[in-house]
Order: C-alpha cells, then structure tokens, then sequence
C-alpha cells in the first residue's frame, strides 16, 4: 500500500509507488540470492497504466545503481503474450478518477486489463497502489479484500 502522491505535478506519476518498486527489486534479488534461482535480467517485469510512471521508474531503477534495462517496464498491453517470473503492478492511482481508465470491464464483468496484468506472473505478483482510491472500483475493492495488504499510512 502506497500513498496519493501530492507532491508530483503529473497525476501519472506516483513516486511513492517507483520507490516501493525499486524496493521490491533489491527485496526479491536479495531473497533468491544465495538460492539455486537468482532472480536474473528478464525475470522481473514491471507493469504500470502509464508511460509517465514508466519512464519515472525506469530513472528510479537508475539511480538505485539498477540497470532499467534488465526489467521490461511497460504497460499491460505491451505485455499480452509474455510472462515474467515476479510481475511488479504499480496501478498509479493518486485520483479517483483515474480508476475509470484503469479498470476495463467486459460483458462478463471481468477487468480484462487486471487479468492481463495478473496472469502475466508465473511466481510472484505484487500489486502496489493506494487502496483508498481503489477501493472506490468494486472489482479492486473486492480484490483488495482477497489479498493480505501490509499496514502503509492512510491516501488521504
């Protein structure tokens, strides 16, 4: 869980999330590191809704001493087809209404852009975003009360 990030001039860009990101990267090497696994270039994708939050990473992954280049950032649509061992999902949500865009559902009430994404990760999956702005969609809220959420400071 992240917070609404207030302090960024674009309402695409939560840098609470690309630092929570970059995180979760330096969290999942260090864990698989002295295993048989290591994560390696092209194990970790990133998925993110927009191309601002995209490029915010990517420079966050770089100034950690990270190479942008050893992860796939990149939208959901860009991703249909391929997998990753860990899918990060920075869904980037500081508006409510930011929530009509992010979520996609089809005549079956499925979000076809959260299925996408999810289905992308053969291991490990982590959704960061800020539940207060997500629950105000019924399928993230109902999500969000399927998944053990770590206690964050509130969005608002």
């Amino acid at each position: 869980a992240t917070e609404v990030d207030r302090g960024s001039a674009d309402p695409k860009v939560n840098r609470h999330e690309a630092d929570m990101l970059v995180r979760l990267v330096r969290a999942f090497e260090n864990a698989y590191r002295d295993t048989d696994r290591p994560v390696l270039a092209g194990d970790v994708g990133i998925i993110t809704p927009y191309r601002a939050q995209i490029a915010y990473v990517r420079r966050q992954l770089e100034a950690a001493g990270l190479h942008p280049d050893d992860y796939t950032v990149d939208t959901v649509e860009r991703y249909q087809g391929s997998a990753k061992r860990i899918i990060l999902l920075s869904l980037c949500t500081n508006e409510v209404h930011q929530m009509d865009r992010l979520a996609q559902l089809s005549d079956e009430g499925v979000d076809r852009k959260l299925n996408v994404a999810m289905t992308r990760a053969r291991e490990h999956l982590v959704l960061v975003g800020c539940p207060d702005i997500l629950r105000h969609n019924d399928v993230y809220a109902r999500l969000l009360d399927h998944v053990k959420t770590p206690v964050a400071p509130t969005c608002n």
